[in-house]
């Protein structure tokens, strides 16, 4: 089983990311933990791609 930690973001961003989600149902994303954990992944495997 998966363990998870948790991370504190602004609220006006949290809003930003569920409009964005809410906007664009076609991206998949189901909830702001979905799209901030796939942007995270993208971002490191982009920057370890660049060492």
């Amino acid at each position: 089983m998966q363990k998870y930690s948790s991370a504190r973001i602004p609220k006006e961003l949290f809003e930003r990311v569920e409009k964005f989600i809410s906007e664009h149902p076609e991206m998949g994303y189901r909830s702001v933990s979905e799209l901030v954990n796939e942007l995270l992944r993208r971002e490191l495997e982009r920057s370890k791609t660049k060492d």
